[in-house]
């Protein structure tokens, strides 16, 4: 609220004050004139305390306003400090799963060991099959082994219609 409302509205109620002083002396000459001006000087001041009250009422709401303008801020303040903090946390644990991957990596590209040892479980099934496939060599005759059959070529869709389609076909048209 600007300080030039405030001395209006004091202005005003200086000015009603004073005409009833004024009308309180006149008072014993009776007069329409005069109860007319205590009348207007009565509207005037209950305007200008309606004004005044209603700036106090609006001054207090910008106080509140500004109350709850401040807690947001805070709130918000404190939001992004846990952001600022988390993505920290988050960036330093990064850091160190990229450092261990990276170690990984020059193990496994080192060729030396393995990064995990293998399941020895599973390097016999896979002894077991590889030889399977291969076929077993013992004093049985020898016979065709897996590795070594033939290929049957297959026919695409596309070529076992063209070749119906020309099958039917004249000898001279294609």
């Amino acid at each position: 609220m600007s300080s030039s409302e405030y001395e209006e509205i004091a202005l005003g109620m200086q000015e009603a004050q004073s005409e009833l002083e004024r009308a309180a002396l006149e008072d014993e000459v009776p007069n329409k004139k005069r109860q007319a001006e205590r009348s207007q000087t009565r509207k005037k001041l209950a305007d200008a305390l309606a004004r005044l009250r209603e700036l106090e009422r609006s001054h207090e709401q910008e106080g509140e306003l500004a109350d709850a303008l401040t807690q947001m801020n805070q709130g918000t303040k404190q939001v992004l400090a846990a952001i600022n903090e988390n993505t920290k946390t988050t960036n330093a644990l990064l850091t160190v799963s990229n450092a261990r991957l990276a170690q990984l990596e020059q193990e496994v590209a080192s060729g030396d060991e393995t990064a995990f040892p293998a399941d020895p479980k599973l390097l016999a099934e896979g002894d077991f099959l590889s030889a399977q496939l291969a076929g077993i060599q013992g004093t049985e005759e020898p016979r065709p082994l897996f590795k070594d059959a033939q290929v049957t070529p297959v026919v695409g869709g596309f070529d076992l219609i063209t070749s119906t389609v020309c099958a039917t076909c004249a000898d001279g048209v294609e």
